[in-house]
């Protein structure tokens, strides 16, 4: 069991997963081309620990709550997205601003893909 004590609050089930997805992708601890496995794994060994601890409710909640708290996160990587864009018009060739674009995208992409999947699950 992993308990992180920044966020222990009251919150829904799945919340708190999507906050350590989002975050990790957001700080860059988790490379673009691994977010669909590290979503994969992170889900089903939160499933599995909720599981494990005696809890048998329906595993769609759970989905529901991870893909719209990591989908809710587009809010503050939006912004960042198009005031990246606006840097690139000043200093098109900079590596670090284009790379970091890149990424963003990447989030914003999973971050709509898990909105439509939350669409689509029925609670």
């Amino acid at each position: 069991m992993l308990i992180d004590w920044q966020f222990m609050s009251i919150s829904g089930i799945g919340e708190d997963l999507g906050k350590l997805f989002g975050v990790n992708m957001s700080l860059g601890i988790i490379p673009p081309e691994q977010y669909l496995r590290f979503q994969t794994s992170l889900y089903n060994a939160y499933l599995e620990g909720l599981r494990d601890m005696g809890w048998q409710g329906d595993a769609g909640l759970v989905k529901y709550g991870f893909c719209l708290s990591t989908a809710l996160r587009s809010v503050w990587e939006v912004p960042q997205f198009f005031s990246i864009l606006a840097q690139l018009e000043d200093d098109p060739d900079n590596t670090q601003l284009k790379e970091r674009l890149n990424r963003l995208d990447c989030i914003i992409n999973v971050h709509k893909q898990m909105a439509m999947e939350a669409d689509f699950i029925s609670l």
